[in-house]
């Protein structure tokens, strides 16, 4: 994995950071995966707005649950930050899809 400026970034060293709460630590991982991961959520949402909630949602749910996060190898934080935004942009569209209570249902009179 690369950081926001190309370097080269070890990411089992920066899950470590992380779990201490060292906020250079987490403004790296940030920066890493922020970019990636709103073109990720936008693919679903199509609007900047509400993709930037989604993303402060998910980056707060990732600092949150970094305490308990087992790094499994290379990749594994973007794929475990790709599901939370998936998750997220999931529960969005299901937030805004209209109730359709009642629709179907036939009527006996």
């Amino acid at each position: 994995m690369l950081n926001a400026i190309g370097k080269p970034v070890d990411e089992a060293e920066l899950v470590r950071r992380c779990k201490k709460a060292d906020h250079k630590a987490q403004e790296e991982l940030y920066a890493s995966y922020s970019n990636r991961m709103f073109r990720v959520a936008f693919r679903y949402i199509k609007s900047q707005v509400d993709t930037e909630d989604i993303m402060m949602v998910t980056f707060t749910k990732v600092f949150a649950g970094m305490s308990t996060y087992t790094h499994l190898g290379a990749g594994g934080v973007e794929a475990w930050i790709r599901r939370i935004v998936v998750n997220e942009s999931l529960m969005w569209l299901r937030r805004r899809q209209p109730h359709q209570s009642g629709v179907g249902v036939l009527s006996h009179g």
